[in-house]
Protein backbone atom coordinates (compact mmCIF):
# COMPACT_ATOMS: atom_id res chain seq x y z
CA UNK A 1 0.00 0.00 0.00
CA UNK A 2 1.24 3.21 -0.58
CA UNK A 3 2.14 5.69 2.08
CA UNK A 4 3.84 8.79 3.13
CA UNK A 5 7.74 8.52 3.82
CA UNK A 6 9.64 9.29 6.79
CA UNK A 7 10.21 12.88 5.85
CA UNK A 8 7.10 15.58 5.78
CA UNK A 9 8.01 16.62 2.06
CA UNK A 10 8.04 13.46 0.68
CA UNK A 11 5.48 10.68 -0.43
CA UNK A 12 5.30 7.78 -1.90
CA UNK A 13 2.32 7.07 -4.75
CA UNK A 14 1.20 3.69 -5.87
CA UNK A 15 4.15 3.33 -8.83
CA UNK A 16 6.44 3.14 -5.67
CA UNK A 17 7.68 7.00 -6.78
CA UNK A 18 8.96 9.22 -4.56
CA UNK A 19 7.29 12.54 -4.80
CA UNK A 20 8.33 15.77 -3.01
CA UNK A 21 6.42 18.11 -1.73
CA UNK A 22 6.88 21.75 0.03
CA UNK A 23 5.28 20.90 3.05
CA UNK A 24 4.19 24.36 4.10
CA UNK A 25 1.60 23.81 0.62
CA UNK A 26 -1.91 22.98 1.73
CA UNK A 27 -1.87 20.92 -1.50
CA UNK A 28 1.47 19.41 -0.70
CA UNK A 29 0.12 18.06 2.54
CA UNK A 30 -3.08 16.83 0.65
CA UNK A 31 -0.83 14.98 -1.43
CA UNK A 32 0.94 13.73 1.25
CA UNK A 33 -2.20 12.47 2.76
CA UNK A 34 -3.76 10.43 -0.34
CA UNK A 35 -0.64 8.77 -1.64
CA UNK A 36 0.47 11.38 -4.24
CA UNK A 37 -3.41 11.37 -5.71
CA UNK A 38 -5.73 14.55 -4.98
CA UNK A 39 -8.15 14.06 -7.73
CA UNK A 40 -8.42 10.71 -8.36
CA UNK A 41 -10.98 11.55 -11.58
CA UNK A 42 -8.15 13.15 -12.87
CA UNK A 43 -6.15 10.33 -12.34
CA UNK A 44 -8.16 7.84 -13.60
CA UNK A 45 -9.25 9.50 -16.61
CA UNK A 46 -5.17 10.36 -17.31
CA UNK A 47 -4.62 6.75 -17.01
CA UNK A 48 -7.54 5.72 -19.32
CA UNK A 49 -6.39 8.12 -22.19
CA UNK A 50 -2.76 6.99 -21.49
CA UNK A 51 -4.12 3.41 -22.08
CA UNK A 52 -5.18 4.24 -25.95
CA UNK A 53 -1.71 3.91 -26.77
CA UNK A 54 0.44 5.08 -29.40
CA UNK A 55 1.26 8.85 -27.61
CA UNK A 56 4.75 10.37 -29.37
CA UNK A 57 4.69 13.20 -27.02
CA UNK A 58 3.03 13.38 -23.49
CA UNK A 59 3.12 17.25 -22.29
CA UNK A 60 2.38 17.74 -18.52
CA UNK A 61 1.33 21.99 -18.74
CA UNK A 62 1.16 22.87 -14.98
CA UNK A 63 2.92 20.21 -13.75
CA UNK A 64 3.27 21.59 -9.60
CA UNK A 65 4.58 17.97 -8.22
CA UNK A 66 4.80 16.02 -11.26
CA UNK A 67 2.07 13.62 -9.67
CA UNK A 68 -0.06 13.04 -12.81
CA UNK A 69 3.78 12.52 -14.59
CA UNK A 70 5.02 10.25 -11.82
CA UNK A 71 1.38 8.19 -11.28
CA UNK A 72 2.15 6.36 -14.46
CA UNK A 73 4.10 4.31 -16.81
CA UNK A 74 5.26 6.96 -19.16
CA UNK A 75 8.78 4.40 -20.75
CA UNK A 76 7.01 4.02 -23.58
CA UNK A 77 6.64 7.47 -24.56
CA UNK A 78 10.03 9.13 -26.63
CA UNK A 79 8.87 12.46 -25.56
CA UNK A 80 7.42 13.51 -21.88
CA UNK A 81 7.82 17.27 -20.68
CA UNK A 82 6.69 19.16 -17.66
CA UNK A 83 6.14 22.42 -17.52
CA UNK A 84 5.74 24.63 -14.73
CA UNK A 85 6.65 28.15 -13.66
CA UNK A 86 5.77 28.16 -10.26
CA UNK A 87 9.74 28.97 -8.49
CA UNK A 88 8.46 27.95 -4.66
CA UNK A 89 6.80 24.27 -6.81
CA UNK A 90 9.85 23.87 -9.40
CA UNK A 91 12.47 22.16 -7.11
CA UNK A 92 10.68 19.88 -5.66
CA UNK A 93 9.32 18.33 -9.28
CA UNK A 94 12.76 18.56 -10.15
CA UNK A 95 13.51 16.74 -7.61
CA UNK A 96 11.25 13.65 -7.87
CA UNK A 97 11.25 13.77 -11.36
CA UNK A 98 15.35 13.11 -11.13
CA UNK A 99 14.86 10.73 -8.37
CA UNK A 100 12.30 8.18 -10.23
CA UNK A 101 14.99 7.92 -13.01
CA UNK A 102 13.11 8.80 -15.85
CA UNK A 103 14.14 10.62 -18.90
CA UNK A 104 10.98 13.51 -18.83
CA UNK A 105 11.90 17.35 -19.17
CA UNK A 106 11.24 20.14 -16.98
CA UNK A 107 10.72 23.43 -18.18
CA UNK A 108 10.21 26.52 -15.84
CA UNK A 109 8.20 28.12 -17.74
CA UNK A 110 4.23 28.88 -18.15
CA UNK A 111 2.69 27.78 -21.16
CA UNK A 112 -0.69 30.28 -22.40
CA UNK A 113 -1.93 31.01 -25.77
CA UNK A 114 -0.50 34.36 -26.22
CA UNK A 115 2.81 36.41 -25.78
CA UNK A 116 4.08 36.13 -22.50
CA UNK A 117 5.11 39.74 -22.38
CA UNK A 118 1.53 40.50 -21.10
CA UNK A 119 1.16 37.95 -18.67
CA UNK A 120 1.42 37.47 -15.06
CA UNK A 121 2.27 34.48 -13.11
CA UNK A 122 0.23 34.85 -9.51
CA UNK A 123 1.72 32.68 -6.91
CA UNK A 124 -1.12 31.26 -4.68
CA UNK A 125 1.28 30.17 -1.96
CA UNK A 126 -1.50 28.37 0.46
CA UNK A 127 -2.60 25.96 -2.57
CA UNK A 128 0.22 25.79 -5.21
CA UNK A 129 -2.44 23.86 -7.70
CA UNK A 130 -4.54 27.21 -8.15
CA UNK A 131 -1.52 29.29 -8.79
CA UNK A 132 -1.34 30.28 -12.90
CA UNK A 133 -1.66 33.37 -15.22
Amino acid sequence: MPHAADGADVVVNALGRRLHVDPTDARGAELRLRSGDVNEGSMRLWRALLATGGWDVVLDVGANYGEMLLGVDLSSVPIVAAFEPNPRVLPYLQRSIAEAGVDHHVRPLAVADRDGATLVFAIDTEWSGTSGL
